[in-house]
């Protein structure tokens, strides 16, 4: 039988917009889903991120509504997401990409697109090149969207928590094509017109 049910996709939801991950999700309570100022975010507890330090990531505001209609009759204290054993996490994943992926051929509109469909590999856990997602990679979809979004490479830093940016430029670097080429161009004073040269005191 498959995870697949409302409480999960906002799971998934909210694990590629913050990056947490999946024991850090497995850790939040209804009181760390926060709101002030109509901005919403979540809050992890230093004892329970990887470098114990408190995290704060906010997600956009439609998931934050449907997470606000989720937890309205429930005890502050409560899971904000139940979530099965650790070791069962990608059971979970994948049983859910198989239900998401069953309902999408189901959905198709004719018999070409039903091939098509069947033929491709949207959903499944294995592309044709052989990538294979897991539990993890839902927080490498922040970083990576984050990245193609062109959000400074600092902030994408601080979203994906990284200790330094170098980690960041190496696994997100690649997908800023062209930020060279854009960054020369920021040096617009250097224009003969604009570059007025001072005398040292």
């Amino acid at each position: 039988m498959g995870w697949f049910l409302k409480p999960a996709i906002w799971l998934y939801a909210t694990a590629s917009q913050t990056g947490y991950r999946s024991n850090e999700l497995r850790s939040l309570k209804v009181i760390d889903f926060k709101t002030e100022k109509d901005r919403h975010f979540i809050v992890c507890d230093s004892s329970n991120t990887k470098n114990r330090k408190k995290a704060k990531q906010y997600i956009r505001s439609e998931l934050a509504q449907e997470l606000h209609d989720f937890v309205s009759e429930r005890w502050k204290e409560d899971r904000l997401f139940e979530m099965p054993h650790e070791t069962n996490v990608a059971r979970m994943l994948r049983d859910d990409l198989k239900a998401a992926r069953d309902n999408y051929i189901k959905e198709a509109h004719g018999r070409d697109d039903k091939i098509a469909r069947y033929n491709s590999d949207f959903l499944e856990d294995t592309n044709h090149q052989g990538e294979w997602l897991d539990f993890h990679s839902l927080r490498h979809s922040t970083g990576t969207w984050l990245a193609m979004a062109e959000v400074p490479i600092k902030v994408v830093q601080q979203v994906m928590r990284h200790t330094s940016i170098t980690q960041t430029i190496d696994t997100y670097g690649h997908l800023m094509p062209g930020q060279e080429a854009d960054a020369v161009q920021a040096l617009d004073f250097l224009d003969s017109g604009k570059f007025k040269n001072t005398d040292r005191q």
